[in-house]
């Protein structure tokens, strides 16, 4: 009953991460603020929502997995979540997806930040489970 329901609340986040995401990087940061603490959040924002609930949703995939293929599972996950940090930080270098023509250090931070959080997400679920 309890993997249900994880199952459920990580839909909900990311269906909430997708939203957020949405409405920060195509509306709010389009709009013209005079607080500095806003507008850099509203920029760090899209990368660590990407990161945070991608690497939440990977982890949901726990539950599909057989008890005996969790430990492969775990190392697979862990790798992604590599590679999706190595992609965002290619991305803040090497724009492909956002056309952004500004490397930002706090960006690849924010990255960071995101996926850790979600791989602290993941460590709660694998220890109770």
């Amino acid at each position: 009953m309890q993997t249900k329901l994880i199952k459920f609340l990580s839909g909900i986040i990311l269906s909430i991460g997708i939203a957020l995401f949405i409405l920060v990087k195509f509306y709010l940061r389009k709009l013209n603020f005079e607080n500095n603490i806003i507008v850099f959040i509203l920029g760090i924002a899209p990368n660590f929502l990407f990161a945070l609930f991608t690497s939440t949703a990977l982890a949901s995939e726990y539950f599909r997995i057989k008890k005996q293929k969790r430990e492969k599972f775990d190392r697979d996950y862990k790798l992604l979540l590599v590679g999706i940090f190595l992609i965002l930080i290619l991305e803040e270098f090497f724009p492909f997806f956002s056309g952004s023509k500004v490397t930002d250090i706090y960006d690849i931070f924010a990255s960071l930040v995101g996926i850790l959080i979600g791989y602290l997400f993941y460590s709660i679920i694998i220890k109770r489970y």
